[in-house]
This record gives structure tokens, sequence and C-alpha cells, in this order.
């Protein structure tokens, strides 16, 4: 009788678990485009004025005898590998990332605020010039080492990724009162934060000094090579809205002529001269 109760534990336990993670989802994946929307903000004044950026991989490069992904952080409708530069070379070893950042395009404020490392250096740093930038093979470790606050796990569940399945952790803050904050460590997305704890690909913490122009940024989404929507970020709401605001601009200015000064023009062939249409300059005669 105890050894048919031990092994119903058991089934139970095993189907509990089961249903609360799935197989490693890798994050170093060509074809996936993780998009963010952001707004420049200066001390809090400004009103928000939100823009998209993509970060993609494409292609390898040999560094100190290891393979990297090249990581592109662009602004266009599609990347241009022969026009833009890395911003890091990343790798993936089991369940752990590292990056080596491009030193001239950084987010260094990412990595360094006052000389403290918010990421942590990998064994060899000294010659590989790596940092951890997630350990999904012990993410309650690699949370209390953020030094953006005492982070923890709070909770554990699945996230669907297109026909992918990947594991979430929740985290919260470990000690010091209330668990105000919304941080997840997705695999195979990274990293998605509400307001205050913004974050990309590469750079999953960020922490500005006070007073500066900042951007506040976040995860809208994740796509595959097709352009289908894998994963919905926080700021998915905000990437919608832009996409909202350019369409009604197009309908509404499509063929529309504007001077010079971005005044609508009805007639433009009343006075002929130098024209905007369809954001390029024409000249109406």
């Amino acid at each position: 009788m105890k050894k048919v109760l031990l092994f119903s534990i058991m089934m139970t336990c095993a189907l509990f678990c089961a249903a609360q993670s799935v197989d490693y989802r890798p994050l170093v994946q060509e074809g996936v485009k993780w998009v963010y929307c952001y707004d420049n903000v200066v001390n809090n004044n400004s009103e928000p004025n939100y823009e998209l950026y993509t970060m993609e991989f494409s292609g390898t490069t040999e560094l100190n005898g290891k393979t990297y992904h090249n990581c592109y952080h662009y602004t266009n409708s599609k990347l241009d590998p022969l026009a833009e530069v890395p911003v890091a070379w990343v790798r993936e070893e089991g369940k752990r990332v590292y990056a080596v950042f491009n030193g001239e395009f950084t987010c260094k404020d990412a990595v360094y605020i006052g000389g403290k490392s918010l990421l942590k250096k990998s064994d060899d740093f000294e010659t590989s010039g790596e940092y951890l930038v997630y350990d999904f093979d012990d993410v309650e470790t690699y949370a209390a080492n953020v030094k953006v606050k005492s982070l923890a796990v709070g909770s554990q569940d699945v996230v669907s990724l297109g026909n992918w399945q990947a594991n979430r952790y929740n985290l919260v803050v470990a000690e010091g009162g209330a668990e105000d904050i919304a941080i997840a460590l997705i695999e195979g997305v990274g990293v998605d934060a509400e307001w205050g704890y913004q974050g990309n690909l590469i750079c999953p913490f960020t922490l500005l000094p006070n007073g500066h122009v900042t951007m506040t940024k976040g995860l809208s989404h994740v796509t595959d090579a097709a352009g289908n929507v894998l994963y919905k970020g926080a700021f998915y709401d905000y990437y919608t809205a832009l996409e909202d605001v350019k369409a009604k601009v197009q309908q509404c200015c499509e063929n529309q002529y504007f001077n010079l000064m971005g005044q609508p023009v009805a007639h433009p062939e009343d006075a002929p001269g130098i024209y905007i249409r369809d954001g390029k300059k024409v000249l109406v005669r």
C-alpha cells in the first residue's frame, strides 16, 4: 500500500512539474526579431515621443577561439548587415548567454553605474571580455547577482511562443517590502519589463542617473522570420498605437502636397515651386 501511495505521489509530482516547465527554448536564433518601443524623456518633463528599434542576430564572428553571433540594433524597417555595425557579439552555451559588447556602441549605462557592474562578468573576463547576460540554468542565483535591486524568482510558469512554449520566471523584490517590480525572464525572449526597469535583449537591466536624458524603453514584441508575432511584450500596446497613428497619417496625407513650412496646399499648380509629397520634394511647374 505504501509503495502504491508513493508511486501515486511521484506521478502527481511529475505531472505537476511537467505542467510548470518545458524544454529549453534557445535565445540566440537568426531570423527572429526583437522590436522595442522607446521615448526620449528629459527629466520626466517632456511629452512622450515614441519610436521603434529592432534587434536581430545575423552572421557569426570568431573571437578568442569562440564563435559568436553578431547582434544588431537598427531603426530601419529591415536589417542591412553591410550598413550596420554589431552592438555586441553573443553566444549561447547550454542555458547561459554571454556577450562581448562593442565598446563604441554598447549601452554602457546598463553595464556600469558608478563603477558597479549590473551584469556579472564571466570567469575568464580578463581574456574574453564576456558578460553573463542570462543564466537560465540557475535563474535564482542570476537574479540575486543583479545590482538593480535584490531580486528573487517569485513564480514560474509557461508562455506560448508561436508553436513553441517557453519557461517564464517572474521576479520579485527579495528584501525590503512590497513586491513592486514587474520583470519577467523568458527563455527564447530574454527580459520583458514594465516601467522603471527597462532593458533590452543584451542589456536586460538598465539604470540611468537622474537628471540625464534617458530613453524609457521596453519590449513590444518578438517575431519569427516570416514576421509572425511570437510574443507580445509589456510595450505592445504602444507599438499598436504607433502603427495606428502611422496608418491614419498615411491615409489622410497620401498624395497630399505640403509647402516647405509643412502646411497643406490644395492647389500647388496655382503657385509653382518646390513642395513635399509623400515625404519627398517635388517640383510643380
